[in-house]
């Protein structure tokens, strides 16, 4: 499963809702083309960089709904994943024109990331509700055909 990334101002959503989100079907297949792979190794350094990443995490945390607080230990990882998913996000936008980005959400894809699985998938699900990102849920395809073949169908 590949879930592909793109800042905007949508309306909000729960967490984890499909039924509204856009199938790769729906979105320009030229423009998931450019997307850009999250390599979730950009995190905020200077001043500047932090205070919207700290603007986003205290968003975040305004909207969810947990039953018990975050050890403390939790809480340092979870504003570390914040940042580099933000960062990876701003950098997309930055560098393709179509601003979109992609990591697959297979719990195998998260083994030699900084960030786990049950970190990256609720925060963006919390992205996704406060309307900072739109997901769009991939599908497992073809392989791209190089011209030696029929070319298989997107």
């Amino acid at each position: 499963m590949l879930v592909v990334t793109k800042t905007s101002q949508s309306r909000k959503r729960r967490p984890g809702y499909t039924r509204k989100r856009k199938t790769i079907t729906e979105v320009n297949i030229n423009e998931l083309k450019q997307t850009r792979y999250m390599s979730l190794t950009s995190p905020p350094v200077s001043p500047e960089a932090k205070r919207p990443v700290n603007s986003i995490i205290d968003i975040i945390l305004s909207a969810e709904q947990r039953k018990r607080a975050r050890k403390p230990s939790a809480a340092v990882a979870f504003k570390s994943a914040v940042g580099l998913i933000v960062g990876d996000l701003l950098i997309g936008l930055q560098t393709r024109k179509v601003g979109w980005s992609y990591l697959s959400l297979s719990t195998a894809a998260f083994s030699d990331r900084p960030i786990g699985y049950k970190t990256f998938k609720p925060i963006v699900q919390a992205l996704e509700t406060v309307g900072l990102t739109d997901v769009s849920l991939g599908r497992n395809s073809q392989a791209t055909d190089f011209g030696f073949g029929q070319q298989p169908p997107l």
